[in-house]
């Protein structure tokens, strides 16, 4: 059986739409998982913000944080923050705006993600011109890369 219980707000203005679920819990045959969070957009749909706390049955809380896409013009630009309770936290941001080409098609024509973990550990993935992506990054000991693939 499917239970899901709590309340969700749904807010909508000119210039913003927001979906809040507080106290949020869905129980499948008596596993039950919960979540606290806001998913916010503007009304043209370039900025959008997403913070959550989730609750797994096991008591522990695993957080998703500060999720941000925006789209300047220029190209998109992310952030995020995920946080564990035992392996700690990992962040995710754009270097340089993420832009598409029709050449590429549905993947990144140019710009940089950077994810950085706990203990020094990065990885770094450059999207390239000719449709393809350079990684490189470290452990926190030891580095790799940089490497060149194609979708």
């Amino acid at each position: 059986a499917l239970v899901m219980n709590g309340t969700l707000v749904f807010t909508e203005t000119p210039s913003a739409i927001t979906i809040a679920f507080l106290g949020f819990s869905v129980d499948i045959d008596g596993r039950q998982e919960s979540f606290n969070g806001t998913f916010s957009c503007s009304a043209s749909l370039s900025n959008c913000f997403i913070s959550t706390d989730f609750i797994a049955s096991d008591g522990n809380i695993y957080r998703v944080a500060d999720v941000s896409v925006s789209n300047s013009g220029a190209g998109y630009n992310i952030g995020a923050m995920f946080y564990h309770h035992e392996l700690g936290q990992v962040s995710i941001s754009t270097n340089a705006a993420i832009t598409y080409s029709n050449s590429c098609g549905v993947y990144p024509a140019d710009g940089e993600i950077m994810i950085n973990g706990s203990n020094g550990s990065y990885l770094t993935a450059t999207f390239n011109p000719d449709c393809s992506f350079t990684i490189m990054g470290s452990d926190g000991s030891s580095s790799f890369g940089p490497t060149t693939r194609s979708w």
